[in-house]
Formats: structure tokens, sequence, C-alpha cells
């Protein structure tokens, strides 16, 4: 669909790592990561990284930024001068140069030192959510549990054909309170800022945990009021 528009598709996946899954073999064109999450695994440093496939024809009309020249770089076109490198090359040369987003040695020592064990971590991520996932779904409290890797998940076969190891660990489930006091009850004793990947499991109630700026009405209609998900 995106490419029957002339525009990239850009998959984010954060939640499932490349240990999981690979856009790029299914028609991604640039896959991005929070690598702040799985990928370093600790929670203890910031960072993103972008992939570019390097096959998506930039110069089809619909990217006057990727053809037309750049004055302050001497009139360079990105795609004509650099081709399939065009666009992580205006990536680096314009953010790096206006906002700065480069690592710093310790930061990236971090990075690595997480990702050196991200199997490991993540198939024991995967355990465990299995494990909680199938405990929810059997508990008469629950009234449903949304993880791709249960039998009854509208999407089980589609997760297991893109991401053959397992759906990840992230899902969501809801209480079965028709009034949501037991949602408020069990998300009060849980964090309202929860860490995605940590050695910690944590519920975090999605209505409460957008940013601040969101409406009141928007948060309301981007979630149920009893629906929580472990992180």
């Amino acid at each position: 669909m995106a490419h029957d528009a002339g525009v990239p598709l850009v998959v984010d996946a954060t939640l499932a790592t490349p240990y999981l899954a690979r856009p790029l073999e299914h028609g991604a064109d640039i896959v991005i990561h929070s690598v702040t999450k799985f990928l370093g695994g600790h929670g203890t440093t910031l960072g993103g990284v972008v992939i570019e496939k390097g096959t998506f024809d930039w110069g089809n009309g619909k990217f006057p930024q990727m053809t037309e020249p750049v004055d302050s770089y001497g009139g360079i076109k990105w795609w004509d001068n650099f081709g399939e490198y065009g666009f992580l090359t205006k990536l680096r040369s314009e953010q790096l140069r206006d906002i700065g987003p480069a690592l710093s040695p310790q930061s990236a020592f971090n990075l690595l030192q997480g990702i050196e064990t991200l199997p490991q971590r993540i198939d024991a991520h995967l355990a465990n959510a299995r494990i909680v996932a199938d405990w929810l779904e059997s508990d008469p409290r629950v009234a449903y549990v949304t993880w791709a890797g249960l039998d009854g998940h509208p999407h089980r076969e589609r997760a297991a054909k893109y991401l053959p190891l397992g759906p990840g660990s992230v899902f969501a489930f809801g209480v079965a309170a028709e009034d949501g006091r037991a949602a408020g009850r069990f998300s009060s004793r849980t964090s309202s800022s929860p860490r995605i990947s940590r050695t910690s499991a944590m519920p975090a109630r999605s209505s409460s945990t957008p940013p601040p700026r969101r409406t009141a009405s928007s948060r309301k209609s981007s979630s149920s009021p009893r629906e929580c998900a472990p992180t």
C-alpha cells in the first residue's frame, strides 16, 4: 500500500527487536528502534537507530527535499549525489548539525553491553510473557488478554509468520469490572511511568500513561478504563 502511494514503508520495531522481527525482509524500507528499550535492556541510556534498506526511489517526485539543491552544503542533491545512501546521509548531515543526536562514548558502550545479551534476555521475556498471559487468560477476574501467542488470538498465524521466535512480551489485558474500580485499584499499585524491557514486570494503565499534553477526552478514547498492559 505504501509503495503504491509512492512513499516508504517505515516500521518501528522497538518492541520486537531484530532478534524477533526482520521488517526489511518483508518489504519495509526503513526500520527504527528505540535502543533504550529491549536492545539496551537496562533503561539507563537514551538512544535510537535508523536502518534504511537503500532500495526506495526517493526521486519519484514526492520528495523535493531529497532531489533539490541544498544551499548549506554547496548545492548538492542528496538523491543525485549519494543514491541509495542519500536518505541516511541527509539524516546524519542535517540532524546531527541542527540538533546533535550523537551518542557519548559511555552511552554507546552501555548500549553495546546490553545488545550482547539480547537473545538470552528476549527468550526469557517471551517465556515469562507466556506464563503470565496463560495465567491471566484463565483468571475469571480478567475480561480479555491480547497477546498474539495465545491460541485464540486473531493474529496468531500472522505473528507466527513474521515473528517465528515469538510475538514479543508486551501485551494488554482488561479487568472484568463493569465500573472500572477494580482496574483502578490494580493500577494504583503500579507505576505511572513504566520502563519497557527492564528485568522487573511493569503493569501500566494505558489511559493513565500518555503525555500530559493530551486532553482528557483523547485519553479516554485511547483505551478502555479497564485495560492494563504488562511491560
